[in-house]
Order: structure tokens, then C-alpha cells, then sequence
């Protein structure tokens, strides 16, 4: 049994990874091309800058609007006030627009709600400047030199909603739960629950075979939620999906499916009362009716902004406004597949040709018109851990093209194959993608499939080279390289290059941020240096917001956690 439950969060695992949507909004054709016909990119079109979203944001702005970029590439803009714009909602509320998600039941181990947040605490989270702070965690330590058992301390006196006290067993509960029902996306698998243990009421000890000290990274997501035990025992699907028992600051009271989710703040929440008596989470299917809302002061905040909406913005057409563009959120790279043993890909110099071929700022504009930015490494600027892994790509034609002749192989011979999900910019990317190869005279055929082929296709090694959208949904690069490790369970593709994998693995054994900063960034120079995962391109998430909010942006990385929004 605990195989087959393995197996399910080893499928759930490569799907979040072709799930995941992607942060811009696309409207820019990518170079044309097809399976059998690729037309090259035009000498016509006009190039983007590197670092285009934030260039173009500094400096393409109306009179009145003002404009910052930060250290990790955010750029902020803000609009001048005006008397025209009247408020809809009520002071002391927030209304929140989305097209991220739709209503979710709220079942921690089974959504992506974006209630979870407001109806759950986690065990960790991330503060403001990147550092991982206790939540339900007051502190925390390693009993034992190798770093294999976890002891957290609880804060004392927690209560769920329904007035029960939180506790030890409630915290294994609810780490246990999310392993048994195989959607943790691998993140607790690791952990031996037969041997993990409640020392006390409020002291939990994990014990893990090996170590992982990235374990508590990955407990500042929603999947580090605590359930009530009692309540969850016998919950009906029903129940997890607007009576949801939690120890967050907010109760569900309302969530309609393909409309909206109210949550309404609890007196008695443990840390004080929520600064919002109401939280309402408004979810659009489409940019101009999410738009409209917030023009006539419907909503006070609203995501993922297309880049038409975000130039209004920077033309002044939308006062009382406060834009934020981060770069965070997602970073797309292109994997080279080891598991297709007769692939030219195997062949060191036909890699480097493929990689000369492609032009990452055309890449970008392909999938996220100018909400983007070139990438310099597979670790975004959200990881709370500095590393050196940073990657200068040139784009050269011709290189590549002396190099393909080199590595033994002629134009117009070679067909690699891909396979990809039909939306999110995957096909976007493959077909920008075909366009440049066949520049040089490599063909590349675009196959559309559901996602159970793609994964199978991964696993059995059909495809040639494959795409990866990764939001940094932890801070930690262990995030990331646990996709292309010999130890992963994800089995994107084998990489078995032994720098890549000690290092990688030994950065797991180390509590000390800076040592394991300086093992990730050694694994990762020989996959750069090989051509195996080169990253392409940041998108850049836009969050929109009335100049009452004071800070809307997201400190949980790709998830969208409406209670850390605050007002003036």
C-alpha cells in the first residue's frame, strides 16, 4: 500500500509540474511553426531588452507616474490620485480579484484554494525580507548531529474554530494526512511517521532516514496547514468545503463555486484580531470584467494582469493605483533528456548548438509578451538563499550552426521530438522553440498530449527534450533540484553527472545556509557547462491594488496569501 501511495505522489508530482499556470498573460504570437513546417524567426522583429518588464517600466511612463525597481528586480509603479475614483467597498474589508484560481473545497491536502491561507495556519512562514519565521512553530531544533530529527516546539494556547486546542498530535495528523492522501507533491514522503513522535502536548519530533533540512522550508506552504484531527476524521467532502475547521484568523461563510469565497474574521483568533473584518476573494475568467470591478471600486486588489491592462497603468489611465510587477513567482527552463539513450542530445556538442539556437528574450516574448526577464539561473530571486549558480546565455546562430556540423551531424537530418500540454504556454514556447532550431536545420516535432502521456513519456524517455515551469513555491533551491537528481522521485530526467548529484545531496545534510548556498551553486555549474537545464525566462506576476493597500504583493512565493495583505 504505501508503494501504490507512492506511486500517486510520485503522478501528483509531474502533474503539478505541467499544471502549474503560468504567471503573464499571453497575447504576442510566438514564431510560426508547425510539426512538419518551422518558419525561422524574422531579422524584422523588434528584440527585447534583457530585464525587458522592468526596463520598459522605468522608463515608458505617463506624466505623474512614478516608477522603482528594487534589488531583486520588482518594479513598482504608482498612479497619481484623483477625486473621480470613489471607493465601493467597506473600510475595514478587502475584496480580492483573481483569475489564478477558481473556488476549491478547502481541504489543505487536496486545493490550491486560495482560502487556505485565511482558514489555516501553517507550522513556518516567510517574512517580509525572505526569512523563515516560526508560526504554529514557536522554536525549533536538530536533536541529533545528522540533522535527521526535527523537534518543533508549539506555540501554546492555539484554537481551532470550533474551540478544541491545538496540539502535538494534531501536527503528525495533518503531516501524516497529507502523505496518505498523495498530493504533498512529495514534500513529507520522507518523513518516517512510525518513528516520528509527540514528545508532549505541544513538542513534535520528526524523524526523517535521511537528511533534508529543506524539511521546514517546505512547511512554510499551505501543505504545512494543521488540521483539527478530531474534525477532520469524520469531515465529508461537504464539510471541507465551506465549514472548514482550522486555527487561522478567518472562517469560511461563503464559497460558490465560479464566483466568489468569503471569509469572515474570527474574535478569538489566537494571535489577535484579523486587521479585515471580511475577506472576499472574487475569481474571473476573463481580464476585462475583473478590470471593470476594479475601475468602478468593486475590488480593492486583483492579480494577474495581461500586459494590454499593465501598460494602461503605466500610461496613467488608472489612478489611485499602486502596480507591482515581481519577478519571482516563475522561472521556465528547458531540460535536456537523459532517458532517450539514442537522442543526438547525448551528443555534448550537439546540446550546445541546440542551446546557441535559441533566443531567450524571443522566448519570452513568445509566452509573456514584456512580463518578463531573461533568466540568469533556475533559482529565483524569491529564494531566501543566496547562490552563485548564474548562467550567461548567447544567443549565435552561426556558432550553432558550427557547431552541429561539428558534432558530427547535418542540417536538415536530425528530428527531436517534444511532447507538451496544450495550453499555459507550453505551446507557445514549442513553437518559438521550432522556429529558432530550424534556423540552423534541426527539426523539432510538437506532439500535444493529457497529462498521464507526458508523464509516461518522461518516465519511458520518448522525447528528446522536455519544458519546466517552476514556481518557487519554498525559497529553497532543494525546490528545484530535487526534480533532476539521481535520489528524485519526480523523474523529470536522469542526470547522472556525480558534481551535479554529491553536492546537490550533501546540501541537504547541512543546516548552515551559506555551506549549502556554495554546494547548490558547484552541483549546478557542470549542468550549466554541459547544456543539460538551461533557464530561460522569468515571468513576471502583476498584483494591482487601490492606494489604501499598503502591501499586496505575495511573501508566499506563488501563492497568492490574502492574509498577509494590509491596509494604511
Amino acid at each position: 500500500m504505501k508503494k501504490l501511495k507512492q506511486l500517486l505522489c510520485l503522478l501528483l508530482a509531474l502533474a503539478m509540474v505541467f499544471a502549474l499556470a503560468s504567471c503573464g498573460n499571453s497575447s504576442s504570437p510566438a514564431p510560426s511553426g508547425d510539426s512538419t513546417n518551422a518558419a525561422a524567426p524574422s531579422d524584422d522583429a523588434p528584440a527585447a531588452e534583457p530585464g525587458n518588464a522592468a526596463s520598459e517600466a522605468a522608463t515608458n511612463v505617463a506624466e505623474g507616474v512614478t516608477t522603482t525597481v528594487n534589488d531583486v528586480g520588482a518594479v513598482t509603479i504608482q498612479t497619481p490620485a484623483s477625486d473621480a475614483f470613489t471607493r465601493k467597498t467597506a473600510e475595514g474589508t478587502l475584496t480580492v480579484g483573481t483569475m489564478t484560481n477558481a473556488a476549491a473545497n478547502l481541504d489543505p491536502a487536496l486545493t490550491e484554494g486560495l482560502g487556505c491561507f485565511a482558514v489555516f495556519d501553517q507550522l513556518f512562514g516567510v517574512d517580509r525580507d525572505g526569512n523563515i519565521v516560526g508560526e504554529l512553530v514557536e522554536s525549533w531544533q536538530y536533536l541529533d548531529e545528522e540533522n535527521t530529527q526535527l523537534e518543533l516546539k508549539l506555540h501554546e494556547g492555539v484554537k481551532f474554530s470550533n474551540g478544541e486546542e491545538l496540539t502535538a498530535e494534531d501536527v503528525l495528523y495533518s503531516l501524516d494526512r497529507f502523505d496518505d492522501v498523495g498530493s504533498s507533491y512529495t514534500y513529507w514522503a520522507g518523513i518516517d511517521f512510525d518513528q516520528s513522535y509527540a514528545a508532549d502536548d505541544y513538542t513534535v519530533v520528526l524523524v526523517t532516514p535521511t537528511t533534508n533540512v529543506s524539511l521546514i522550508s517546505y512547511m512554510t506552504t499551505f501543505r504545512g496547514s494543521v488540521v483539527c484531527k478530531s474534525w477532520a476524521e469524520s469531515a465529508s467532502d461537504e464539510d471541507w468545503w465551506d465549514s472548514a475547521v482550522g486555527s487561522g484568523p478567518y472562517l469560511c461563510t461563503e464559497n460558490t463555486s465560479g464566483s466568489q469565497s468569503v471569509f469572515t474574521a474570527r474574535d478569538d483568533y489566537w494571535q489577535g484580531t484579523p486587521e479585515f473584518s471580511t475577506i472576499t476573494i472574487k475569481y474571473y475568467t476573463e481580464q476585462t470584467t475583473m478590470m471593470v470591478d476594479y475601475q468602478n471600486g468593486v475590488i480593492d486588489v486583483c492579480y494577474d494582469l495581461s500586459a494590454n491592462n499593465i501598460a494602461r497603468v503605466r500610461n496613467g489611465e488608472e489612478s489611485n493605483s499602486t502596480l507591482v510587477l515581481d519577478p519571482n513567482p516563475m522561472t521556465w527552463t528547458i531540460l535536456i533528456a537523459q532517458k532517450k539513450a539514442d537522442s543526438p542530445m547525448t551528443n555534448d556538442l550537439f546540446r550546445k548548438a541546440f542551446v546557441e539556437a535559441l533566443d531567450m528574450e524571443g522566448l519570452g516574448i513568445a509566452v509573456a509578451d514584456d512580463l518578463f526577464s531573461v533568466a540568469d539561473s533556475v533559482i529565483t530571486a524569491a529564494s531566501h538563499m543566496e547562490t552563485t549558480d548564474h548562467f550567461e546565455h548567447v544567443y549565435d546562430p552561426e556558432q550553432a550552426k558550427a557547431d552541429l556540423e561539428a558534432s558530427g551531424y547535418k542540417p536538415g537530418e536530425v528530428t527531436l521530438t517534444v511532447t507538451i500540454e496544450g495550453g499555459a504556454g507550453y505551446k507557445e514556447i514549442a513553437e518559438a522553440v521550432q522556429a529558432y532550431e530550424a534556423e540552423i536545420g534541426i527539426k523539432v516535432e510538437i506532439y500535444e498530449a493529457d497529462i498521464p502521456t507526458l508523464i509516461g513519456n518522461l518516465m519511458a524517455g520518448a522525447d528528446d527534450f522536455c519544458f519546466n515551469k517552476l514556481a518557487d513555491q519554498i525559497g529553497d533551491p532543494d525546490n528545484y533540484y530535487d526534480f533532476l537528481a539521481d535520489y528524485s522521485t519526480a523523474l523529470q530526467c536522469s542526470y547522472s553527472d556525480p558534481t551535479f548529484n554529491e553536492n546537490s545531496l550533501k546540501a541537504r545534510t547541512i543546516a548552515d545556509r551559506a555551506e549549502r548556498a556554495e554546494l547548490y551553486s558547484a552541483a549546478w555549474q557542470s549542468v550549466y557547462d554541459q547544456y543539460y537545464v538551461v533557464p530561460a525566462f522569468n515571468v513576471y506576476f502583476g498584483c494591482l491594488s487601490r492606494d489604501y493597500i499598503k502591501d499586496a504583493t505575495m511573501p508566499n512565493y506563488n501563492y497568492i496569501d490574502v492574509v498577509r495583505i494590509t491596509a494604511e
